[in-house]
Parts: structure tokens; C-alpha cells; sequence
């Protein structure tokens, strides 16, 4: 180095040691700027503002900042302004380190860290989930946390471009509370990333949630299916559904297709495809299936994260459901001979009872009365024939009315 040449970087060194700290590192200065100044300039619903400042002019800044209720890395930003907003959404707070760079990068040192913490308010709702669905309408939920206030209550509105829509059909859970929101006829999504704002109205704070349309899109069923039948080979066609968006190109979607076994009732295939037709060459002629189909947007015009609806039953094939001859001989042969059976069994069980029913004997005692020698039988016999009543004595009795008797003589 020249003599005019450390003349010259003396005086530059005597001059910056009076604005910051400077160090000398392989004939290179380095600045050793002092850390910025870091506040709070505005809170919204869902992002907070910062403002930087510093004393010495034409600086440049580096932002560092994590959430408080996650435990990702920080992220970094360069800014070339004096702010920087970081966006709250459903987080608790964030933790901010900011320093000061020059804006030349042939001479850039970091300083020390100015660090920030922000505490937002209790947020008292998590897992919110929205669908679309028939086109035009719109389903979203939350869960409310245990520890929330008896007394607060959650209101929700649906961002569209300029379009700002409050909900008019909410659920309730058993306590009265909202827990989700229903729209029906939302005719004014387009493609850019629509806004839902879920609000808690006894606190200042708002959420926001961005979501995509394609991504919470649940499609309709496909249209216009149809089965066509040639040598043993089923060949089914379809129509893809609408979207949103309207008609979209045909490599936007893929489908499912669902088959089933009725005669077993259980699940016998399922298909995956991009195509708007299906072949099924290998399917047994003698047994009856039905056929379901869905789709959902792929990955090449944004994937949803839900299939779509299943269409209508479509059939396929016959079950072979008649009797064959020798199996209905078998079936009218043992039915006849059970009911015959059965009838002699019936005939011998009742016929016994009433026919062949067992003559008294005489007890001893009567057969020893009659043989005993103390007793004259035939006299007795003989005393009852003579003593019997003479026929004049009978008396007719009619029955006819005013009947009278007559005695015969």
C-alpha cells in the first residue's frame, strides 16, 4: 500500500470510527452498525406491523421471525424499507429479531439483534375446515377450545375479491355457540385465493384463513354414463363434471371407479384412470355387478383434497338365478316324504288313543261274589224276573204340544 494510499484510509477510519465501530479484517473494513430500533406500529385482524428505524441513513434490514405456538426455524427476510408486517392468523405470537446492513454488499457487516416479542390475544377456535360443493355452495367448521369464555361468540364472513358476505345459516353446538356456517348460491368465485374471516366478537381479534378453490372443491358426480356390451367385453363411458371454474380441459381430472358384487354385497374392484371410459373384459357372465363412479381435480389444475360424489348404481351382467330340473326333483321328493313321514307318524300316535283302547276287568272281588256258594245267583235272577212290573202299567209319554198321557189296558 502507497503512502497517499494510508493517508487516505487513516482519514476514513478516523471519520467512520465517529458514526460506528469499525474493524479491519484482510486489509477490508468492516462496519459494526448499531442495532436498529423496533415498535410496534399497528395491529390488525390477522397481521401485525412493525416499523424500524435507525441512526444512520441509507440502511438496509434483515428480519428473522418464528411463531410462539410452533417450532419451525426461523424465517428471514431482507427489507429495504423501514416496515414489515408479519401476518398473525390463527397463531398465539411471534418472536422478531431485526439488524441493520448496509445496502452496498461490498461492505456489509451484521450488528447486534434487536428483539421483539408480540403476545396476541387468546385465540379460542382451531381446526377450521371449508368444502364447496353443487357448484354454488360453501360449508366451513371450527372446533372451540375448552378454555373458551362462556360469553364469546364467533361470527363468520366470506372474503370473494371486493365481495364481502356474512353468514346467515350457522351451527350450533349444544351450548348455543357457533361452530360452522352454510352458503348456498355463492356465484362469485374466481380464480385467485379467496378469503374466509372467522371473528370472535368479544375480543378485538380476527382470524383469517386464504384457501384455494380447488383445493376444498368437492365435484359433483359425472354425467352421462353409459354401458355398451360386445362378446363378453363391458365397455362404460361418462361425461366429466363441471366445475367452479366451469368446463375445464379433460386431463384436469381423475376418477374412481367402485364395483360391486350384489349376489355377495361386498366389494369386488376399484379402478383408478384419467380417462373418460373404462373396458372391463374379465368379468364373470354369470353374475351381476354395480358400478360406481367419482373424480376430483388433479395435481395439473390443483389437486382437491376431496373426491367428489358417487354417481347412481349402474349394473352390469345377469345373475344366473334359475333352478335347475334335477335340484327341484330333489326339493319335491324330500318335501314328499317328510310330509309323509309326518302323517304316519300323526296316525300312529292319535289311533292308538282312540282305538285300541284296553277292556276293564273285573276285579277279584266281584268274580269271588259271583262264585261264592252263599249266594244263589239264579234265585236272585229268578225274584227279579217275578217281581217285574206288568205292561198295563206303562205309561206312554208324548212329546207333541198339549200332549197328554194315556195308560194302556
Amino acid at each position: 500500500m502507497m503512502k497517499s494510499e494510508k493517508a487516505l484510509f487513516l482519514i476514513s477510519l478516523t471519520i467512520m470510527e465517529l458514526c460506528a465501530p469499525v474493524t479491519l479484517v484482510d486489509d477490508k473494513i468492516h462496519y459494526l452498525l448499531k442495532p436498529p430500533n423496533v415498535t410496534i406500529a399497528g395491529v390488525s385482524s390477522h397481521s401485525v406491523k412493525l416499523e424500524l428505524s435507525t441512526e444512520e441513513p441509507k440502511h438496509c434490514y434483515v428480519l428473522h421471525y418464528k411463531y410462539l405456538d410452533e417450532e419451525k426455524p426461523f424465517k428471514e427476510r431482507e427489507l429495504e424499507d423501514n416496515h414489515a408486517t408479519i401476518k398473525l392468523g390463527l397463531h398465539s405470537g411471534f418472536v422478531a429479531r431485526v439488524y441493520s446492513i448496509l445496502c452496498d454488499e461490498n461492505h456489509t457487516k451484521e450488528n447486534n439483534w434487536t428483539e421483539i416479542t408480540y403476545n396476541a390475544p387468546p385465540v379460542y377456535i382451531h381446526n377450521v375446515s371449508c368444502k364447496i360443493y353443487n357448484i354454488t355452495s360453501l360449508n366451513c367448521t371450527w372446533d372451540i377450545k375448552q378454555n373458551a369464555p362462556n360469553d364469546t361468540q364467533y361470527l363468520f364472513s366470506l372474503r370473494t375479491g371486493s365481495d364481502l358476505l356474512d353468514c346467515k345459516h350457522y351451527l350450533k353446538n349444544q351450548e348455543n355457540k357457533n361452530i360452522g356456517c352454510h352458503m348456498k348460491h355463492v356465484c362469485t368465485w374466481k380464480k385467485n385465493k379467496h378469503r374466509i374471516k372467522v371473528q370472535l366478537s368479544n375480543y378485538e381479534r380476527q382470524l383469517v384463513r386464504a384457501f384455494t378453490v380447488s383445493n376444498i372443491e368437492i365435484l359433483n358426480s359425472p354425467n352421462n354414463i353409459c354401458l355398451s356390451s360386445q362378446n363378453g367385453i363391458t365397455k362404460m363411458q361418462w361425461k366429466q363434471p363441471l366445475s367452479v371454474e366451469g368446463e375445464l380441459n379433460s386431463y384436469c381430472f381423475e376418477y374412481q371407479i367402485q364395483l360391486l358384487e350384489v349376489k355377495k354385497d361386498r366389494l369386488f374392484r376399484v379402478i383408478n384412470t384419467t380417462n373418460t371410459e373404462y373396458i372391463f373384459s374379465d368379468l364373470d357372465k354369470g353374475r351381476k355387478y354395480a358400478a360406481q363412479i367419482r373424480g376430483r381435480r388433479n395435481t395439473y389444475c390443483g389437486r382437491s383434497k376431496f373426491w367428489g360424489e358417487w354417481s347412481e348404481m349402474i349394473y352390469i351382467g345377469k345373475d344366473n338365478e334359475g333352478i335347475q330340473t334335477w335340484l327341484l326333483l330333489v326339493i319335491i321328493i324330500f318335501s314328499t316324504t317328510c310330509f309323509g313321514i309326518s302323517v304316519i307318524y300323526l296316525l300312529k300316535r292319535y289311533n292308538r288313543k282312540i282305538f285300541d283302547l284296553d277292556v276293564p276287568v273285573p276285579s277279584r272281588k266281584l268274580k269271588h261274589w259271583m262264585l261264592s256258594k252263599e249266594i244263589d245267583f239264579q234265585n236272585c235272577v229268578a225274584d227279579i224276573f217275578i217281581e217285574s212290573v206288568p205292561i198295563s202299567e206303562i205309561e206312554i209319554v208324548t212329546t207333541e204340544t198339549n200332549a197328554h198321557r194315556q195308560t194302556i189296558i
